[in-house]
C-alpha cells in the first residue's frame, strides 16, 4: 500500500530515477495499483475535458436571429394575385366543360399516351443497402490498457534535426505527430491510415518511429498482433525503440 500515495505523481510524470523504477515494478505485480493508476488517469482526462468545454462555451457567440418582416403592401399584392389566379382557373374550367363532345355515340375516348415514353412502373425501386463498416474494437484488457497508456504518455513530438543534406520531411513529421495524438485518444484505426502512408515512403529517418507507433496501435486493436510487432522490434539490435519494446513486453 505504500505506493498508492505516489499514484498522482506517477500519472503527472513527476516520478523519476529509482522511485519510478520501484513504482513500475510494484505496479506489474499489483492489480489494485494498476486499477488505481487507470482510474486516476481517466479522472484527470475528464477534468481536462470539462475545462475545455467550459472554455469553448465562454468564447461562443450566440447567433443573431434574422426575422423576415412583411409589410402591409406585399401582403395585399399577394392576396390580389391569389384572387386573380383563382378566378382565371375556375372560368377556364367552366368554359372547357361547356364544349360539345364531337365523338361518335357509344365511342369511349381513350386517354392519350405518348408511345415514345416507357410505361411508368408501379413498383417502388429497392435501395441497395450500404455495406457496414468494420467495427472499430479496442481491447478491454486492463493490463494491456495500462501498459499502452504508459508507453503512449512517454511519446515525444517528432522533430528530426539533420546534419547537411539529410532527408528531413515536414509532411511525414506532421503525419506521425497526428498519429501520436490519435493514439493518445484511443483511436488506433484512424492512426493506422497515417502510419501506413509514412511506412510506404520508406524514409529511414522516420521508419522506426512509424514501426513503434504501429505496434502500439495494434496492441490496442489486437493484442496478439501487437505483441508480434513488438517482438519484431525486439529482435533488431539497432532499432531506436528496442529497449521500449523489451520494457513493454515485460509489462505484458
Amino acid at each position: 500500500m505504500e505506493y498508492f500515495s505516489d499514484v498522482e505523481s506517477y500519472v503527472q510524470g513527476e516520478l523519476t530515477g529509482q522511485k519510478l523504477t520501484d513504482f513500475e515494478a510494484a505496479m506489474v505485480s499489483d492489480p489494485l495499483l494498476q486499477e488505481a493508476v487507470l482510474e486516476h488517469r481517466d479522472m484527470v482526462r475528464r477534468l481536462q475535458g470539462v475545462r475545455l468545454r467550459n472554455a469553448v462555451k465562454k468564447n461562443m457567440i450566440s447567433p443573431i436571429p434574422r426575422r423576415l418582416k412583411l409589410g402591409g403592401m406585399p401582403v395585399l399584392i399577394l392576396l390580389i394575385g391569389s384572387i386573380g389566379v383563382g378566378y382565371w382557373y375556375w372560368t377556364t374550367k367552366l368554359r372547357d366543360s361547356a364544349k360539345p363532345d364531337h365523338s361518335f355515340p357509344g365511342m369511349k375516348q381513350q386517354p392519350m399516351v405518348n408511345q415514345s415514353e416507357p410505361p411508368i412502373s408501379e413498383t417502388i425501386p429497392t435501395i441497395p443497402q450500404q455495406p457496414k463498416k468494420t467495427e472499430e474494437v479496442i481491447t478491454s484488457d486492463k493490463k494491456i490498457l495500462l501498459a499502452f497508456h504508459d508507453a503512449v504518455d512517454k511519446l515525444a513530438t517528432v522533430d528530426v534535426t539533420t546534419m547537411g543534406d539529410g532527408a528531413k520531411d515536414a509532411a511525414i513529421e506532421r503525419q506521425l505527430n497526428a498519429a501520436i495524438l490519435l493514439l493518445r485518444n484511443k483511436k488506433p484505426y484512424q492512426a493506422d491510415s497515417l502510419l501506413q502512408k509514412v511506412m510506404q515512403k520508406n524514409n529511414p529517418l522516420y521508419q522506426e518511429d512509424a514501426e513503434w507507433l504501429n505496434a502500439l496501435g495494434w496492441l490496442l486493436r489486437d493484442p496478439v498482433i501487437g505483441k508480434q510487432l513488438l517482438r519484431q522490434i525486439e529482435k533488431k539490435p539497432t532499432h531506436a525503440d528496442r529497449r521500449n519494446a523489451i520494457r513493454l513486453l515485460g509489462q505484458l
